[in-house]
């Protein structure tokens, strides 16, 4: 909400929620602070990250070589409402809207149809911070008519978040209690919020950060093969498991009812969840060239991958006792109450819910960390049909497994799959699954070729 107004003037709009006052002499100054708006993210933000990178490699002897590696990487993000450290929920007369801890300052954040919101932005403050380490090693021995390959990748992150939708409070105003009750017509966000009753409203309030902790590791063998001079093969096998989370984390067991966590009274290793230890992740490739006259190459790749989800674990460190919600909708069928208006605020006392009969959303990563799996194949013809000119035909195909959306807010509903490109936000579903497949056709010179036949030789070939 802007006020203007020439020298010297006064604007004041009063309603039964709340009193806006502004002074204005040479300028306007607004006694709310800074009036932000939107739902996300406008805030005062110190973002940063680091890295270091070391390695080594020894050649024991021309056939023998060994690459040993290690990173760090750190990432972090700071981002505050614009009226950070500021109560002015509580200031104008908003009870409860500022409880003393700088994660809930600001100004409430005010959504009013038709207008531009004011207040400080949903979802901060936002704390980040992120450390990955990672030790790999990679042996190369060249033996007769095979280059083999192995080698071992560990990965270890810590991560430690807090982010919450509205700790200073969101009311919304959509016009339903000024419309017409006969037709249900008209009505105006604006009047509504200068009556006092929001038709929704809400607060969070979270338990300081909770950090994360997890792993994975990663062994492979990889041999590309010179089997005659006219065909090469590439054959691998790498295996991986990778860690449920641990830390502060809660998972909803879907047989009990119940949130199982990792701290606390009755904690549980990584909130129950077991590792997934059938990751197994064959390649296989050729090259071959059926003539012997190089002016035709055949190439084809199967492999197996494994995908770690995105955003998991910030999720699960939200699960009862530790997040706390107070949600509501009003019907426009019945009178406000008192305790509806702007100016009855929000509850004295947060309630948290119980791990062991919960309410609200809950997530849940199922019994087992089952890892997406992703079956990608390829089968590409090159024949040179004149000098420095070659034509290419190519078909790629790929289908991804156990795909599925680890937050369920109704589990009394059916799973139903993930589908591109809106995967769905209010279900679990560990089968869903999708798929891909192209065919191309390319006339390209010879020089491009040989780019294109090198770069697939290391993608069909690396484990």
């Amino acid at each position: 909400m802007t006020f203007t107004s020439t020298t010297g003037s006064r604007t004041e709009i009063s309603s039964s929620s709340l009193t806006v006052t502004a002074l204005c002499g040479a300028f306007c100054r607004d006694p709310w602070g800074v009036l932000g708006g939107g739902d996300c993210c406008p805030s005062n933000s110190k973002d940063g990250n680091q890295h270091a990178g070391t390695g080594w490699t020894h050649s024991f002897n021309a056939a023998l070589l060994n690459d040993l590696h290690g990173g760090y990487f750190r990432y972090r993000v700071t981002g505050q409402p614009l009226n950070f450290g500021k109560a002015l929920g509580q200031e104008r007369g908003i009870p409860n809207a500022n409880r003393r801890d700088p994660t809930s300052s600001g100004l409430p954040n005010f959504d009013v149809s038709g207008y531009t919101g004011m207040g400080d932005s949903l979802w901060t403050p936002e704390f980040a911070v992120e450390n990955i380490y990672q030790l790999a090693d990679t042996v190369t021995w060249l033996r007769g008519r095979h280059s083999l390959k192995l080698g071992v990748d560990f990965r270890r992150q810590q991560r430690n978040f807090f982010q919450v939708t509205a700790p200073r409070g969101w009311y919304s105003f959509n016009g339903q209690y000024t419309q017409d009750l006969t037709t249900a017509s008209g009505g105006n966000g604006l009047a509504d919020l200068l009556l006092g009753p929001p038709n929704f409203f809400e607060q969070d309030a979270l338990v300081g950060e909770y950090p994360t902790r997890y792993w994975d590791l990663a062994e492979f063998i990889q041999d590309d093969f010179h089997a005659t001079p006219n065909l090469t093969l590439n054959l691998g096998l790498r295996y991986e498991v990778t860690s449920p989370a641990n830390g502060r984390v809660g998972n909803f067991d879907l047989h009990r009812g119940v949130v199982v966590n990792s701290v606390g009274p009755n904690a549980v290793p990584h909130a129950g969840v077991e590792f997934d230890k059938s990751d197994w992740a064959p390649r296989l490739g050729l090259a071959y060239s059926p003539f012997g006259n190089k002016h035709t190459v055949v190439r084809s790749a199967f492999g197996v991958f494994y995908s770690a989800e995105a955003n998991i674990f910030d999720d699960l460190g939200l699960n009862p006792p530790f997040l706390s919600v107070d949600s509501q909708s009003f019907p426009s069928s019945i009178i406000p109450p008192a305790s509806q208006f702007v100016s009855a605020g929000f509850p004295a006392a947060v309630v948290f819910p119980d791990p062991a009969n919960p309410s609200g959303t809950v997530r849940t990563n199922g019994p087992t960390r089952l890892m997406p799996r992703i079956f990608e194949w390829n089968f590409n013809v090159q024949q040179e049909v004149r000098e420095n000119w070659g034509i290419q035909v190519a078909y790629v195909g790929t289908h991804a497994y156990r795909l599925g959306n680890h937050e369920a807010s109704d589990l009394t509903q059916p799973l139903l799959p993930v589908q591109p490109p809106d995967f769905v936000d209010d279900a679990i579903d560990v089968v869903g699954q999708i798929g891909a497949d192209a065919l191309d056709l390319v006339i390209m010179r010879k020089h491009l070729l040989d780019i294109v036949a090198a770069l697939q030789e290391v993608a069909h070939g690396e484990a």
